[in-house]
């Protein structure tokens, strides 16, 4: 059964990232910022990769780029899950999101009702 409140679509889209807080200052290296691509989106997360695993429960500022807007999405949320793609070479990095500022929602919602 599909326990997801929100319908993902798949879609390659650059990101960066910020991290602000980890459960544990011993699980994180120098990579407080970092660029990857996302592999899934929807209203409430993205599924991204990147080649160095992020801490569970990790609270991340992310910024997506979409093509043809003149503006990034904004989006802070914490790291859900993590998952050894290539053996220490990637990983996917599932991403909840939380307290969006409006723009941004009204933005995400736009870009993902283009998409459908």
């Amino acid at each position: 059964m599909n326990q997801r409140k929100f319908k993902r679509f798949k879609e390659k889209l650059n990101i960066k990232y910020t991290i602000l807080s980890t459960p544990s200052i011993e699980e994180i290296n120098e990579n407080w910022d970092g660029e990857g691509q996302t592999l899934d989106i929807s209203e409430g997360g993205i599924l991204f990769t990147y080649d160095t695993p992020l801490p569970v429960s990790s609270f991340i500022e992310l910024e997506i780029a979409i093509e043809g807007s003149d503006y990034p999405i904004n989006l802070t949320g914490k790291v859900t899950r993590v998952i050894e793609v290539k053996a220490n070479q990637e990983y996917e990095i599932g991403f909840i999101f939380n307290n969006v500022f409006e723009k941004d929602k009204e933005l995400l919602l736009k870009h993902l009702e283009d998409i459908q």
